[in-house]
């Protein structure tokens, strides 16, 4: 397929999403959401943003499309800018990163089905989350960070100091001066980032 197929294609934007999930900062901060944005641009491996038409557009546009070019294989994937706005003084700025269920399968194969009972998702993906986020933390630090499937504002940082019930596999990363709002019964799916 040709990059601009990749991002045209609207059986590539089908299904649940793998996703990255941050929860930056308060809605009214908007600096670091604007410093993640030109970070993730800048990357070699990452070509973007562009609107669905395959036209280039501008860095702080509440949904982007990006392709990431990693080992021999192209990815497209989405990038959501999400303000809270009700209210503004006490929501939250959310930077996510998702690539559709359908794009996974159509590039890495069925073996790779993101839901279900015996999901499996592409290790290069994760790898490529994990590692964006913890320099996207050095940037600027952020309140809290997931990578699953379909997370995005599921939980929020105050929701960690209260026991939740059957977080099964979730892992939430934060940094270490966060780690004292933590309830005990949660610090086992917490994972603590950042420079130390």
């Amino acid at each position: 397929m040709t990059d601009k197929e990749l991002i045209t294609s609207e059986n590539l934007r089908n299904g649940c999403f793998l996703e990255l999930a941050i929860q930056v900062s308060k809605s009214s901060e908007i600096e670091p959401i604007k410093k993640y944005f030109n970070y993730l641009w800048k990357l070699k491996e990452v070509e973007g943003p562009f609107d669905n038409e395959y036209n280039e557009i501008e860095q702080n546009s509440y949904i982007q499309k990006g392709i990431l070019c990693v080992e021999n294989y192209k990815i497209p994937f989405t990038t959501f800018n999400i303000r809270e706005e009700s209210p503004v003084e006490t929501g939250y700025i959310w930077f996510d990163i998702c690539f559709s269920e359908s794009a996974i399968e159509k590039i890495f194969g069925t073996d790779y089905q993101i839901t279900g009972e015996n999901s499996k998702n592409p290790e290069i993906l994760v790898s490529f989350l994990k590692d964006l986020m913890i320099k996207l933390y050095n940037e600027n630090p952020f309140e809290l960070a997931m990578i699953d499937v379909e997370v995005s504002g599921q939980y929020y940082l105050k929701d960690l100091e209260v026991e939740i019930e059957n977080l099964q596999k979730l892992k939430f990363y934060i940094g270490k001066e966060k780690l004292a709002r933590i309830a005990e019964s949660n610090i086992k799916s917490v994972e603590i980032i950042g420079n130390e």
